[in-house]
């Protein structure tokens, strides 16, 4: 090696099946002709939302979703995409001249929420069901 390792390299730990090498980032460009790395699959970033934590620990209470429950309810399974879509739908109403739909997006994957919770999480709850009781097709909600 051209340069010295004991100063890049700081921790090796060999198992059975693999050898862990231990770095700084930084070095990354150093050590790549010698360690090959690759990503397999098809443009996987490691800055990409899917791979950002989901967060569990937001919770909509339970009097608040009351309504949305039965209304999953009364969708059954084969219509359950119809509600997705539909939150997807309200999420794009939400796009102004100051929040476009990236940052949008960004937003949701950096707070870890999914599409339901993000909008609660906004105060945008109470218009969100209301616009899918008004979108939804559904008797006796």
């Amino acid at each position: 090696m051209d340069f010295d390792e004991k100063n890049i390299i700081f921790d090796i730990v060999e198992t059975s099946a693999e050898v862990l090498f231990h770095f700084k980032a930084s070095n990354i460009l150093k050590l790549e002709r010698y360690l090959r790395p690759k990503t397999s699959g098809a443009h996987i970033s490691p800055f990409s939302s899917k791979n950002l934590p989901k967060n569990k620990k937001y919770i909509i209470p339970d009097e608040e979703l009351l309504y949305y429950k039965s209304i999953v309810e009364k969708l059954g399974k084969n219509r359950i995409i119809e509600l997705t879509h539909m939150t997807r739908q309200f999420i794009q109403t939400l796009i102004s001249k100051n929040k476009s739909w990236d940052n949008i997006k960004a937003d949701m994957a950096l707070k870890g929420l999914s599409g339901k919770n993000y909008i609660h999480s906004i105060g945008q709850w109470n218009e969100y069901i209301k616009y899918i009781g008004d979108n939804l097709e559904i008797d006796n909600v």
